[in-house]
This record gives structure tokens, sequence and C-alpha cells, in this order.
């Protein structure tokens, strides 16, 4: 018997305007896939509770049928480029080493990716949070530990990778 899926409206919501921000995406199917990467769901899931909740979008439906893959994670998050180790600054600013702050920073972190086509994996949101606090300080430490935490219990809604298990930092 198939799973259900526990979604949260405003988290979509939030998740959406977040993606849409700076205008609407090249079709539906992405915004779709974006959303579905940043909250660990599938894009048909997204796209039936866009769809039930009457949520509005910028982004325009294709005429075109563009779910012709079996909806899984595994299959969704394919299509963005895995980054380790980023080049160039970070695009969203670190306010601090709180557990609520570092959660909201690398959520935002790992939309914005998404938008430019970037998966960021577990090392390269740490490696962010360079620019903002030194490697070797008690805060890094935390907020390291904290995104590692976050990683675990997002991959707990799907297969984990073996990199972030074994990672040591």
């Amino acid at each position: 018997m198939p799973q259900s899926v526990e979604i949260n409206k405003e988290e979509l919501i939030a998740a959406v305007n977040l993606l849409e921000e700076d205008g609407p995406l090249k079709s539906a199917h992405e915004l779709h896939i974006a959303v579905a990467n940043s909250l660990g769901i599938t894009p048909a899931i997204v796209k039936n509770r866009i769809e039930s909740w009457k949520i509005p979008i910028k982004t325009k439906k294709s005429s075109r049928k563009s779910y012709d893959i079996p909806e899984t994670a595994e299959n969704t998050l394919i299509l963005q480029r895995p980054i380790y180790t980023p080049a160039g600054r970070c695009p969203i600013h670190l306010q601090s080493c709180e557990e609520d702050d570092v959660i909201a920073w690398a959520k935002e972190l790992k939309i914005k990716g998404i938008q430019i086509g970037q998966r960021y994996l577990y090392e390269a949101i740490v490696y962010f949070a360079r620019e903002f606090f030194d490697v070797n300080s008690r805060e890094f430490l935390k907020i390291r530990t904290i995104i590692k935490q976050m990683f675990l219990e997002e991959a707990s809604l799907q297969q984990i990778p073996q990199h972030v298990e074994g990672a040591n930092g």
C-alpha cells in the first residue's frame, strides 16, 4: 500500500514563492521538480497539491505532457548537477549560527542552487558556511553539525547518499 506523504501547505507556498521571486521558470514541470527537490517529495505530488489547493503560480503550464518517467525522488535528483565544492561566493547570507537560522539558510541555499540547475550537497553547504565563520571556530563546528543533521533527517524521506552518511564533517 502506498505511503501517504505529509506536506505543509504554507511550506509549499513558500517554496513556490521563493523559486519564482525572480520571475516565472521555463515551465511548470521545471517548477514542480525544483519545489520537489527542495521539500524532499516527488514532482507529481507537488503538481497535485498545487492544483488541489489552487496555489497561484507565475510559471505557465506546458501544453505537452512532461511526466514521462516514473516520479521518484531519485529521478528528480538526476536532473540537477550535484555540487560538492561550489565556485564563487555564497548567494545567501548566513545571519548566525543558531539552529533556526542555519536550517533556513541551508534550505534557501538549496532552492537557489536548484534555480540554476545545481544540487548543493552536504559538502557544498558546509563549504559556503566558511565564508561566514572561521573553520576552526566553535560556531563553524555547530553549523556543520546542524547541516549534517538536516541532511540526515531529509534522507529519512528518501534513500541517503553514502557520502553524507560517512562524512566526517
